[in-house]
């Protein structure tokens, strides 16, 4: 019987964050010093060092990821200038965030849906991948590696293990369990996992305390498998079930949100063919409900996601220089509500008005990427991918406002089917100068196909008009890097530029006449009752630089073998622009931030207590358009009190008695 999973686990002192390896950049394994993308990556050591409050949270002191928090069970990152739908999470590669890019600008809600206990790693590709991954992987990827089986065939027999795990944070009164329980004989093995936690209000810093409501609780059961079909063939299948009964948002205190998820994959690989080094395909089922019940009211919401994938890939090595890798894919998302924030809504008085019509929205994508070893130091690497989408909405009846008594809900069909095709490449140059020091020079390109908008739909900052489908954004990023990595001293210095075509924001704007509406029904147009809408073919762009350094003190004295120092700045700037309208800020750039740590980890092995030291230093920032700091509740001079002034007015709808 095995006792322990972790008896393998690498000494931490043994190599740099630039020799961690990672897969999700080009399907193959490579290091991250090795890569042409840049690239974050969050180890089991990393995730088992934190009772972070959400998933996200591991990655809020690593440079070039900026993490915004408005609960505190879940949180939303940010990658050069780009968040929520605009990012692509994934789940073992597998699509997390559907097409719809759940949470449009804002994606909070899907990584809560992520039990952090059950990943054992957190890939992050900064920069656009649509080449391998398609819409939505505008800004970057984030790649949620759950648990391997923690023990290896064997030679006969069966072996077994398990752990119990229980946490306790004062912060905002965090209590977890976990009970975990692996095995393996010679053709299978597997691991199946249980949580749950309770998560009080959350402490923001200054005079602000507790954040009150802002906490929550979830409970998920997880497994993941493997079975040896021959040799070098392989069965893998894996499934995580989560389900978080309650979700509080400060700034909506009349409201808590349910939100369920099932994921269940399954996937053949073997490197057995002649014609493939590396032959993968995996088939993909995803569920995903979310519920809003209105405290002050009987008014209760419900939108629901199914997602169907498949995925095959093929790596062959030609002539010894060319890594090819190819592959097809395809997606199918079956809807009736295009996001989180747009509900079914049932009612005594209205009964049950659905959001949108039915949808089914498909997706066929093809890639191919060469990596060229064109000298004994050079690499080029080239990409090309091609996608077509098919959007189609039934005749059901929804409504523009469901749930409401306003005149202006009225019933209404939308039948229809659009399509749409993107296409994409990227183009990057390594060069090794020495065996710890190389450069790079890259063109990725990246787009985002955003789904219809259909009746009006709340968000934090105004009301969305509905639109159709609209041509996809595009953006080119270019990047310059060079990396480091020796016995002391490893770095890491990047700048990129990213410039979008067709970007997409919501402004303000009219709908049926209207600029603003009563949408809450209590007599007054709140700073988020403004009407806004989808404007398109915007110019945008985003620069930034991205530096990283970490010290190994124990190699230069070995009196202090473990202790390591880490430096990091990051900084990024964007601007976009709409015809007819002025210049404003991008939404989603960052201060000047600098990040300084000092870390020691116990270098035997069976110890392993660590301590470290850290401080982060960010700029002010103002960077902020007018019409959100007049209209969304984040901005608030006190985002947790509905009564708190900000920047704008309130008009009377009923007279004064």
């Amino acid at each position: 019987m095995a006792e322990s999973g972790n008896e393998d686990k690498a000494d931490p002192n043994s190599v740099t964050y630039l020799d961690d390896v990672v897969v999700t950049p080009t399907g193959d394994e490579e290091s991250v010093f090795d890569s042409i993308r840049s690239m974050t990556v969050a180890d089991l050591d990393d995730l088992e060092g934190r009772n972070q409050l959400s998933i996200i949270d591991t990655l809020d002191d690593r440079i070039g990821i900026w993490i915004e928090k408005r609960t505190a069970t879940s949180s939303d990152p940010v990658l050069r200038g780009l968040s929520g739908g605009n990012i692509l999470a994934l789940v073992d590669r597998n699509t997390l965030t559907t097409m719809w890019g759940e949470g449009g600008f804002a994606g909070d809600d899907m990584y809560g849906k992520i039990d952090s206990e059950s990943i054992e790693r957190i890939e992050v590709v900064r920069g656009p991948s649509s080449v391998l991954y398609g819409t939505n992987a505008l800004g970057g990827v984030l790649n949620f590696i759950t648990r391997q089986p923690p023990l290896d065939y064997t030679s006969g027999g069966y072996e077994f293990g398990g752990r119990i795990k229980g946490a306790y944070g004062s912060a905002a009164d965090y209590k977890l369990g976990r009970v975990e329980t692996w095995g393996a004989s010679s053709q299978l093995r597997y691991i199946l996992g249980l949580s749950g936690r309770d998560v009080g209000n959350m402490r923001a810093g200054g005079d602000v305390g507790h954040i009150d409501p802002s906490g929550g609780e979830d409970h998920s059961v997880d497994m993941k498998g493997e079975l040896k079909l021959g040799e070098d063939q392989y069965l893998d299948f894996s499934s995580q079930i989560m389900r978080r009964p309650e979700v509080y948002r400060s700034y909506r205190p009349n409201q808590v949100n349910e939100n369920d998820r099932t994921g269940v994959s399954v996937g053949y690989r073997s490197y057995m063919f002649p014609w493939a080094d590396e032959f993968e395909w995996r088939g993909y089922y995803q569920h995903k409900k979310d519920v809003r019940e209105w405290l002050d009211s009987d008014k209760e919401g419900v939108a629901r996601w199914n997602t169907y994938s498949s995925d095959l890939r093929i790596n062959k090595l030609v002539k010894q220089d060319h890594e090819l890798t190819a592959g097809v894919h395809y997606h199918l998302d079956v809807a009736e509500s295009p996001d989180d924030e747009q509900f079914t809504i049932t009612t005594a008085q209205t009964g049950r008005q659905k959001a949108s019509p039915d949808t089914d929205w498909d997706n066929v994508g093809v890639f191919i990427q060469d990596e060229w070893s064109l000298t004994s130091r050079l690499k080029m690497t080239g990409s090309f991918r091609s996608d077509y989408f098919r959007f189609e909405a039934d005749d059901n009846v929804f409504y523009t406002i469901p749930g409401s008594t306003a005149a202006e809900n009225v019933a209404t069909r939308d039948p229809g089917t659009f399509t749409e095709e993107a296409y994409t490449g990227g183009l990057g140059l390594l060069y090794e100068l020495t065996e710890s020091w190389n450069v790079l020079g890259s063109w990725f390109g990246g787009y985002r196909l955003f789904p219809p908008s259909f009746g009006l739909r709340q968000t934090g900052y105004g009301l969305l008009a509905p639109n159709g489908l609209l041509d996809p954004v595009t953006g080119d990023t270019f990047e310059l890097s060079t990396r480091m990595r020796g016995e002391v001293v490893s770095t890491t210095l990047t700048g990129y530029y990213t410039d979008f075509d067709n970007f997409q924001q919501p402004v303000r704007g009219s709908y049926n006449g209207m600029t603003s509406f009563d949408f809450d029904g209590n007599g007054t147009v709140d700073s988020d009752e403004n009407i806004f809408v989808n404007a398109a073919n915007g110019d945008a762009y985003v620069q930034g630089v991205e530096l990283e350094c970490e010290v190994n003190v124990g190699s230069i004295c070995e009196d202090l073998d473990g202790l390591r120092v880490f430096g990091g700045f990051m900084w990024n700037y964007g601007k976009m622009q709409f015809p007819g309208m002025e210049e404003e800020p991008l939404r989603h750039t960052h201060p000047a931030r600098g990040i300084f740590k000092i870390r020691y980890d116990d270098p035997k092995p069976a110890k392993r207590w660590w301590a470290e030291f850290a401080a982060d230093v960010v700029n002010r920032y103002d960077r902020v358009s007018d019409s959100r700091l007049n209209g969304d509740v984040g901005y608030r001079d006190n985002p947790q009190d509905s009564t708190s002034p900000m920047r704008w007015s309130v008009t009377p709808l009923t007279p004064s008695s």
